[in-house]
């Protein structure tokens, strides 16, 4: 079971865990609707902590979830935190976070290859080489992640490009030719970060080739 699929469970497990809580509903001396505190406690705790992990602590599920935590045991309140924690399990379970996260990461990427040809336009050549590379390494890798294909290996360390690029040709995520131009690629970052001689008049298509296969390969 993969990390998102782990995730997905215990939010499934939580959702059961807030219908037990709410089916716990009483009327306390003062005539307010409340829940049983001690299993609503430990309950919005996981709850919080769930979350907070999965989605971030800016999320519109977090924050509505914690802004209810610290209001007691109050029916409408619980059943404001189970409404959030339903709605974040929908939203984990359609990909949408996925999607959030990706289209965040291609504006990260547009803005760092515009910052690479703005500098192979004023010469920093070397700059511009190290900078779209980093940014082909991490496209390569999200495109691991989306296959589920490991982006470390078991020993925990971080996969080189040359070992994702063959097993994301292995998954077809691309042919054998994008393949081999992914290694020229690379070749030419390595030269340029290790500080080895490189041909520069190659750099304006090594930026227009990354940039090319970032907005097309996915």
């Amino acid at each position: 079971m993969g990390a998102k699929e782990k995730i997905l469970a215990r939010l499934d497990e939580l959702v059961k865990e807030g219908e037990a809580v709410l089916r716990t509903e009483q009327t306390n001396e003062w005539g307010y609707y409340v829940v049983d505190s001690v299993p609503a406690k430990e309950w919005e705790g996981k709850v919080a902590s769930v979350v907070r992990m999965a989605f971030g602590a800016d999320s519109i599920h977090t924050r509505q979830i914690e802004a209810n935590i610290e209001k007691g045991s109050l029916v409408p309140h619980a059943k404001t935190i189970f409404s959030a924690l339903k709605a974040a399990r929908s939203d984990w379970a359609g990909d949408f976070v996925g999607d959030v996260r990706k289209l965040a990461e291609a504006d990260v990427c547009a803005d760092l290859l515009g910052q690479a040809s703005h500098l192979e336009d004023n010469k920093y050549h070397l700059a511009a080489v190290v900078i779209a590379g980093a940014v082909l390494e991490q496209h390569i890798r999200s495109m691991c992640d989306s296959r589920s294909i490991a982006t470390n290996t078991d020993k925990g360390a971080s996969k080189n490009l040359e070992l994702m690029n063959q097993e994301l040709t292995k998954a077809n995520a691309y042919d054998m030719v994008r393949a081999h131009q992914i290694r020229t690629w690379s070749a030419l970052r390595n030269d340029a970060a290790h500080g080895q001689p490189f041909d520069e008049k190659h750099v304006p298509d090594y930026l227009r080739g990354i940039t090319d296969f970032c907005a097309t390969v996915k």
